[in-house]
């Protein structure tokens, strides 16, 4: 009995043995997967959830407490800048830098002054790692296991888990001696935190919490820290201008009356704390900055100083609409007359804005409601330029001058209409505002609203009787209403004007009709509309003799183009230069409209006034594409300016290699190399000649393209096809028939390569031959690479051949004969 109870005891302590172990060992496995997932988080999360003891594992661990993150802050950053004090404690305790700059060289002083929440100690985020009482539960099953042999390992665990919460208390005791520190501006200042530090705009901890609003930290940074009131950032910017300028009451009373802040301290743009509070609109803060008044010296001068641009702070709160700060500053003596560097006074801003109460505000305090800006403009201006019906009414009844002229002699009335503000017109037209006056340029009210393309405007105007007399009227040039409303593109209004009686046959000085206009904006549309309404008017010319489609094909309108020449636009039309449609798209490069006047049948072969064709004109400009489209189509290279240049001539003097390249690899290109002329003094001009001196790479390909010739020249033996044939009409030109030595030019080589009857020397002077020769040229300009080309290797060798050798052997034996001759008639002296 006794042996079955003491069996079932030590079964029991086994089996409670086993069970402990088996905590223990789970207690272990848990633990270190905790450590693993400590390891795995930075610093920096963990100073932002607060985790002091997941963070003081790392910190432990040899973790670096001033590393940075991607955006180069540490760890005690992200605690100051969501108030984690116990955190920020922890990491002080390990030597954070306290100063360390983040980014823009912010210290973490900076971010705790910019969180206006305030945490408590024991506000945290539940940290990663918890203490339990399983702890208990197995420190119990350790003393039991520690009477088992071989434990030496989970002895050791517990020694240091024992030191570990030891540790732990004993911080934990530290944090509750700084239980005052409840501030995170204290804390880091307790550190020795530079209170006054900038960052890359010069602005200070202090800055920032002006900036948010954050009271608490204002005063933890102003009473217990000592900052600095009066600093500045790079801007002259104080932090009282800061807080007056979003409208922080406290935090900028907390400034001035606590702290005697500077109260006309003015930033870089010469705006103080008044002139920011107006602005926004912040009563209350206006109010607290003009309490001092009565004892304030030169009160007068602070009231009405006046910023950068000659701005007050009255003038500020009128142009943003701030009817009490305005009544407040009126109140406290505020000069309602105080005008701008542009002479704008703020009567000019309020009625700029509309605000009417604003306005009877100032009117109240005796404003002067006609005074003119720089500009001459009165309010009343102001006022139309802003279609400010309700304000336009309130001058005029006030006495604002209706008919007042600006420096342009443009009226209230002009100014709206050039706006398109029917609500102001018609109040300016109901309180009498002349209609038919004109400004400098003599352009009326409905001039202006159709030139703008006001349709709105334009009908309040053509509603009134007057109107519909001025729809003709024409500007100091010349343009009625309806030439300003093409060119605007408005098709509404020109329909409205149209629908209203204005001419559409009418023309401006330079004899301009309306579709001359819509061509040469390029309006379809608009075209569409009106070649109906003015068909005699399609192929008019105007003072340059252009017809539209001379304006259209000028600025490259593909649509515009398309347009006339569905309606038969005469596409053989010329204006005063002789230029054809087709000479101006090519002359400005627009290789589409071209195409479309080339399928319209426009000739390619006609002279303008320099004699130039289209392709000519192309070349001259450097349009190498409308240039490979007209050679595709057929241009004619042989064809000679005024000057007897052909395009590829013109091409070479321009440099342009290119246009050069593209000339010569063209279908017809013989005809450009066959060109000849004579320059003063006899000698001969070939483009050959022009490139080699001037693109010898150009050259090159023109030696290649003799090589192909050869290939395929007519009269070559179907089986001598394969053989390297060589051209040397363009390298070997000392030959010309008669008849052909300029212009086009005519081969003096027949189809077999042989040379004509009738070709003859262009001169009998032989050195001149010689030095004038392409070879001599490549060797006087040092052209080895063109020198080395199988054409002209292969004419050399064909020289030499035909009759170069026979001179030099018939030489060669002459001169034998005479050494033999010689030396028999001195043996026969001797």
């Amino acid at each position: 009995m006794e042996k079955s109870q003491s069996g079932k005891r030590s079964g029991k302590v086994s089996r409670s043995r086993s069970c402990m172990v088996s905590i223990l060992s789970e207690s272990l496995r848990v633990q270190n997967d905790l450590t693993l997932s400590i390891h795995q988080v930075r610093p920096h999360e963990l100073a932002e959830q607060g985790n002091t003891e997941a963070l003081e594992l790392k910190l432990r661990g040899g973790e670096d407490v001033n590393q940075t993150d991607g955006e180069q802050m540490s760890a005690l950053h992200h605690a100051a800048r969501l108030a984690q004090l116990p955190a920020a404690r922890l990491l002080l305790r390990h030597h954070a830098t306290v100063d360390q700059p983040g980014p823009d060289a912010r210290t973490p002083l900076h971010y705790a002054a910019r969180c206006r929440a305030k945490l408590k100690a024991d506000t945290l985020i539940e940290p990663l790692v918890d203490v339990t009482e399983t702890d208990v539960n197995i420190a119990d099953a350790e003393e039991e296991e520690d009477k088992k042999p071989g434990t030496k390992t989970l002895e050791r665990e517990r020694k240091k888990k024992k030191e570990a919460h030891e540790t732990l208390k004993a911080e934990t005791e530290q944090e509750k001696k700084e239980e005052g520190d409840t501030s995170m501006i204290v804390l880091l200042h307790s550190h020795s935190a530079d209170v006054n530090a900038r960052d890359k705009y010069g602005q200070t901890p202090l800055h920032f919490a002006a900036m948010t609003g954050n009271l608490e930290g204002a005063k933890d940074l102003v009473m217990t820290c000592k900052a600095d009131v009066e600093i500045e950032d790079s801007q002259q910017v104080t932090p009282l201008i800061v807080a007056a300028t979003h409208g922080y009451l406290e935090v900028s009373r907390l400034l001035l009356q606590d702290a005697r802040a500077n109260l006309r301290q003015a930033d870089s743009s010469k705006q103080t704390a008044l002139h920011r509070a107006a602005k926004g609109g912040h009563l209350e803060v206006v109010k607290l900055l003009l309490e001092g008044r009565s004892s304030m010296k030169q009160f007068g001068v602070f009231l009405n100083a006046k910023d950068r641009k000659s701005k007050t702070a009255l003038y500020h709160a009128c142009s943003n609409g701030h009817l009490e700060v305005v009544r407040e500053l009126l109140q406290a003596g505020a000069d309602v007359a105080a005008d701008t560097s542009k002479l704008a006074t703020p009567l000019h801003a309020a009625a700029s804005v509309g605000n009417v109460e604003v306005m009877k505000a100032l009117l109240e305090h005796k404003a002067p409601v006609d005074v003119p800006d720089l500009y001459q403009r009165t309010p009343l201006m102001y006022a139309a330029a802003g279609n400010h019906a309700a304000a336009i009414k309130l001058l005029v009844q006030r006495g604002a001058a209706r008919e007042h002229l600006d420096l342009q002699h443009s009226t209230a009335l002009l100014v709206a209409a050039y706006g398109g503000h029917a609500a102001a017109i018609r109040m300016l037209l109901s309180l009498g505002a002349d209609l038919c006056a004109d400004d400098r340029l003599a352009r009326t009210a409905v001039f202006l609203s159709a030139q703008q393309g006001k349709m709105e405007a334009l009908k309040v105007l053509l509603s009134t009787g007057r109107g519909k007399e001025l729809y003709d009227a024409t500007d100091c040039y010349g343009f009625p209403p309806l030439h300003a409303a093409v060119l605007s593109g408005c098709k509404g209004v020109v329909d409205l004007l149209v629908r209203a009686g204005a001419q559409v046959d009418k023309r401006n000085e330079e004899q301009d009709t309306v579709l001359h206009l819509a061509a040469r904006k390029g309006f379809t549309g608009l075209l569409t509309d009106l070649i109906p309404r003015c068909r005699t008017f399609l192929n008019s010319e105007n003072g340059d003799l252009d017809t539209p489609l001379h304006e259209a094909a000028r600025l490259g309108h593909e649509g515009a183009v398309a347009a006339l020449l569905g309606e038969g636009a005469d596409v053989t039309a010329t204006n005063a230069s002789s230029s054809t449609p087709l000479h101006l798209a090519a002359s400005h490069g627009h290789v589409s409209v071209c195409a479309q006047l080339l399928d319209a049948s426009a000739s390619m072969d006609v002279f303008n006034k320099d004699h130039k064709t289209p392709l000519l004109v192309g070349v001259a400009a450097g349009r190498v594409a409308v240039v490979r489209l007209l050679l595709g189509r057929g241009a004619s290279l042989a064809t000679e300016d005024d000057s007897q240049q052909n395009a590829l001539q013109l091409a070479v003097m321009a440099g342009d290699r290119e246009m050069a390249m593209a000339l010569v690899s063209s279908p017809g290109w013989e005809a450009a190399l066959r060109h000849t002329s004579m320059e003063q003094g006899g000698y001969r001009v070939t483009p050959f000649r022009m490139l080699v001196e001037r693109l010898p790479d150009v050259a090159e390909e023109v030696l290649n393209r003799c090589i192909q010739l050869a290939k395929d020249t007519p009269g070559v033996k179907d089986g001598d096809k394969g053989d390297t044939d060589m051209n040397f009409e363009y390298l070997d030109d000392t030959y010309q028939v008669a008849g052909g030595s300029g212009g086009g030019g005519v081969s003096p080589y027949d189809q077999s390569g042989k040379l004509k009857s009738r070709a003859k020397p262009y001169t009998v002077d032989a050195r001149m031959l010689r030095r004038n020769h392409p070879l001599m040229l490549m060797v006087q300009y040092r052209r080895t690479a063109l020198l080395a080309h199988p054409v002209c290797v292969s004419l050399v060798k064909y020289k030499w051949n035909s009759y170069g050798s026979l001179l030099y052997y018939g030489y060669l034996a002459l001169y034998l004969v005479f050494v033999f001759a010689l030396t028999s008639y001195v043996l026969a002296a001797r």
